[in-house]
């Protein structure tokens, strides 16, 4: 009986152990918007991409230089653009995106109001961490 608790107790703190190290496995992105988009619009879409990915708490950000490790990362891209109408007035705006890893890419736009850059942005990655991330932490 006092082995059996003994052995209980080792598989017990090995198993938490093994799911910690799991569940501390962060995953990489690369998030770019090509240098045509307009500087203002892509430097407002940049900081809420930025501010959306740190919220997942297990995304580490990663830079455009080489990678140190095996390149195991997610690429976003994306690109706003404002939708004007012929007469110079702003009609809205679109965000085309990218979401890339190993053999799989999907793109999608999304298209909305002018003041929606903040929304748009936030559903990408809304959908980013349903439809890319959450099959990846369930296969861990």
């Amino acid at each position: 009986m006092k082995y059996k608790n003994l052995i209980l107790a080792l598989i017990s703190i090995f198993v938490l152990t093994f799911n910690a190290e799991a569940s501390n496995k962060k995953f990489k992105v690369r998030f770019i918007i090509p240098p045509t988009a307009e500087t203002v619009l892509a430097s407002e879409a940049k900081s809420y991409i930025a501010r959306e990915l740190r919220a997942l708490q297990d995304v580490e950000q990663i830079g455009l230089g080489p990678c140190k490790d095996p390149c195991d990362y997610f690429l976003i891209s994306i690109y706003p653009i404002l939708l004007n109408l012929s007469n110079g007035q702003r009609a809205g705006i679109a965000v085309s995106y990218v979401i890339e890893k190993d053999a799989k890419t999907e793109h999608n736009v999304l298209v909305g109001a002018p003041n929606e850059l903040k929304i748009l942005c936030e559903k990408i990655i809304s959908y980013f961490d349903t439809y890319w991330l959450g099959p990846e932490r369930k296969s861990q």
